[in-house]
């Protein structure tokens, strides 16, 4: 089965919706969803007579409820998801102040760019290697870190503790003339639906 997700839909489909008897070749089930699995059996159907033979459906049944499938994402749409919550922790660890910056116009204007990497790039947001969240926490928490070092905001998100689902950005800001010390730890516990609020120390 393959699922392919997008920003706002999915779509699932059976590699092989046609099941056939392996020793007499003849049609044992259609597999699908919905309208597909209808429109697919409408396909076969129409092929079947055209070549002279009946196809005549028994009545539908439920699948087994267990479904190993793969999974396909756009990295690029998980990184414009995770800038979009960077971009509230920067504001949230800055101040209204941030949105009026051109680095807040950045981070506005990628989130709203089509999710691939050269937009990215084009819009002046530099992904780092390295990761600002690396307090140890168990996989139900995520984790939010902000620092202002010589005139950039270095933003970093971790979610589920997970470093595929990380991503850290760096941006100047020199109207703002931030001070070093302004660094912020945030841990938000998924399961029991609570953040705790840390300074880092410089």
């Amino acid at each position: 089965m393959n699922i392919v997700g997008s920003a706002d839909s999915m779509a699932v489909r059976f590699q092989k919706p046609v099941e056939t008897d392996p020793e007499t070749g003849q049609i044992r089930a259609i597999k699908g969803f919905g309208a597909d699995a209808k429109a697919e059996l409408a396909r076969v159907t129409k092929d079947l007579n055209r070549k002279g033979h009946i196809l005549e459906p028994d009545e539908a049944k439920t699948l087994e409820p267990t479904i190993r499938g793969r999974f396909e994402h756009n990295l690029a749409e998980v990184m414009q998801g995770l800038t979009k919550i960077a971009y509230l922790a920067t504001v949230w660890t800055v101040g209204d102040e941030f949105l009026s910056t051109a680095a807040g116009v950045r981070y506005r204007s990628w989130i709203d760019a089509e999710p691939n990497s050269a937009a990215l790039e084009a819009l002046g947001l530099r992904p780092l290697e390295g990761s600002l969240c690396k307090k140890s926490v168990p996989h139900t928490h995520h984790l939010i870190a902000c620092v202002a070092l010589d005139g950039n905001l270095i933003t970093g998100v971790r979610l589920f503790n997970e470093p595929l689902f990380e991503i850290t950005l760096t941006v100047p800001a020199p109207e703002l003339q931030l001070a070093n010390e302004h660094r912020r730890l945030i841990v938000i516990d998924a399961a029991r639906r609570t953040f705790e609020e840390t300074l880092l120390a410089p």
